[in-house]
């Protein structure tokens, strides 16, 4: 024991947050260099609105996801989200550099916080430094969570966490004393902010009230009183004042399983999340399952092994309380993901960041039982060893995020059954100019899942480019049938202009700018049919439309030349 006395007497506050940010930076570095991938496009490179901070006032009207002219889309409210990816791209523009390196840096913060929210939950253990830093560190490194740490869409999850996790601090800081209103009011709004980083985040205001309960904070009734205002405050503004659906239209296998089915593919989530912090060999994005058939290996196996952890942690947790409280910390924030309320997908890594803290509080409060010196010493000394595999596994893992074609072909090697990862590969296929590879992905895409417009849209642009117009019309007019998405309506405006066909042209685009007024490609190929059509005027105003919208060099030369009551000559 004399080592570990020696290292838990070295640790302090300073030196764990300057290995945790070393060790943080040597494992996340070369995912710093990383592009934007998957969401990242629709959220962050083709969104005007978060590329102008005179913007900032949209936010709060609507989702996160570009319309291609109609404001922002979506069925969440994470107006703080938005907001980061504004304030980041007026910092960095569209260099994905500065937006991995503000997620790392909070990423390493949570690290730091759970340190420090640990020192405070392990005051009388004679090793609480050496546990607390364990803890931490293992969370920094750990490859189970790479998507919620190099994915720049996942930001939210890192920011969500780092608000609980404050509000979670303070409130251990103030627990024996008589909170001020000032004390309350902050906690209550740290996790309100956290609620508008993503819906998940209600959890908050449960964890810290199972915290006070657990650990009888002074003046119960009053902490009580006020995490639930701040829990019922956040569903006002949602359902009442916002009026954002908890639940949205999906696509996924799981959302459109019925509850019973949901309810048996518990297990099988959990046993999938479990696996993962054991053995990250295996990660892959987009993952789609649904147990519809009970069986030993799908559902009784994956049960027993959940009871197994269960059942001990339930017994310790009578006399240890963070057993109980880290207990209580799994089971609500897994409740959110577990698909009770039917999600985009089964499983999500991402997903799994803000629980992963319960599982090592859980293990710590475990460790905190041990009395036998030898095993202590042989379980730090591996704990130690394994941050080892886990970074090598995480700095593997961050290649895999380089760019879209990276990660997609590598995890559709994994994951070959999932409909978005199809499309996905299709379309950075089809921008490396691989058309032929690329539509049988987006057919596969189709095959999977019929209803899912972004790969029917995707495939009609394959016969676009073929020119095999009318395949193509037939595929955007089916998207169309569904959703408003945008890129239907500007392909379908333009195969009719490839047709010559003007006046539907003209009639088509006019209807799709009453949905998508700040559509600068619609706008401009209304100012090509009308043109065509011989209404100078109306085709001067709409690339007028078009310009001030988009003033890029083609939209310049059309609306100039118009202006100056010019010949249009196209190439």
């Amino acid at each position: 024991m004399g080592l570990l006395n020696r290292l838990e007497s070295w640790l302090t506050p300073k030196k764990a947050l300057i290995i945790l940010f070393a060790l943080g930076f040597l494992v996340y570095g070369n995912s710093i260099p990383n592009g934007f991938v998957w969401d990242d496009e629709e959220q962050i490179v083709k969104n005007s609105i978060i590329q102008n901070l005179g913007n900032i006032g949209q936010i709060f009207s609507g989702a996160t996801f570009q319309t291609g002219g109609a404001g922002l889309s979506g069925y969440f409210f994470r107006p703080l989200i938005t907001f980061t990816f504004m304030l980041n791209y007026f910092f960095w523009g569209e260099n994905a550099f500065g937006f991995h390196l503000f997620q790392i840096i909070f990423h390493i913060l949570n690290g730091y916080l759970i340190y420090r929210i640990l020192i405070l939950l392990l005051e009388k253990s004679h090793l609480r430094q050496i546990l607390s830093s364990l803890t931490a560190l293992i969370f920094v490194i750990h490859p189970a969570i790479t998507e919620g740490v190099v994915y720049i869409a996942a930001v939210s999850e890192v920011m969500f966490t780092f608000f609980i996790l404050i509000a979670l601090f303070f409130l251990l800081r103030y627990r024996q004393t008589k909170p001020t209103i000032k004390n309350i009011i902050s906690i209550c709004l740290l996790l309100f902010t956290a609620t508008l980083y993503k819906e998940p985040a209600v959890v908050g205001p449960p964890i810290l009230m199972a915290y006070a309960l657990i650990y009888k904070v002074k003046n119960l009734k009053r902490w009580l009183t006020a995490l639930t205002a701040t829990l019922i405050s956040y569903f006002f503004l949602r359902l009442v004042v916002v009026q954002t659906p908890i639940q949205h239209p999906l696509y996924s296998d799981i959302s459109e399983a019925g509850l019973a089915q949901r309810l048996i593919t518990i297990p099988a989530i959990i046993f999938h999340y479990l696996s993962i912090i054991f053995y990250p060999g295996h990660l892959a994005i987009s993952q789609h399952f649904v147990i519809k058939n009970p069986t030993l290996i799908n559902f009784v196996l994956p049960l027993l092994l959940i009871l197994a952890i269960l059942i001990p942690s339930a017994f310790l947790a009578r006399k240890n309380k963070l057993i109980l409280f880290a207990l209580s910390w799994l089971i609500i924030s897994l409740g959110p993901i577990l698909n009770i309320i039917p999600l985009d997908m089964t499983v999500a890594e991402r997903w799994l960041y803000f629980p992963l803290i319960g599982f090592l509080l859980l293990a710590a409060g475990f460790l905190k039982e041990i009395t036998n010196l030898k095993l202590i010493h042989f379980i730090t000394i591996f704990l130690l060893l394994s941050l080892v595999p886990l970074s090598i596994r995480t700095i593997i893992r961050n290649r895999d995020w380089k760019d879209g074609l990276t990660l997609y072909t590598h995890d559709a090697g994994i994951n070959s059954n999932s409909f978005d990862l199809e499309n996905n590969l299709g379309v950075e296929l089809f921008r490396s100019g691989k058309i032929t590879e690329a539509k049988e992905h987006f057919q596969k895409s189709v095959d999977i899942q019929p209803k899912w417009h972004f790969a029917l849209n995707n495939l009609g642009a394959v016969y676009q480019n073929e020119k095999n117009y009318p395949k193509a019309k037939e595929l955007y007019k089916k998207v169309l049938e569904t959703s408003d998405y945008y890129l239907a309506h500007e392909n379908l405006s333009s195969i009719y202009l490839a047709e010559e066909d003007y006046r539907q042209a003209r009639d088509f685009t006019d209807n799709a700018l009453k949905k998508l007024p700040n559509n600068s490609l619609l706008w401009l190929n209304l100012a090509i049919a009308e043109y065509k059509l011989g209404n100078k005027e109306k085709a001067l105003e709409a690339a007028k439309n078009s310009y001030q919208l988009n003033p890029n060099p083609q939209t310049r030369y059309i609306y100039s030349q118009l202006s100056q009551d010019k010949e249009l000559k196209f190439e």
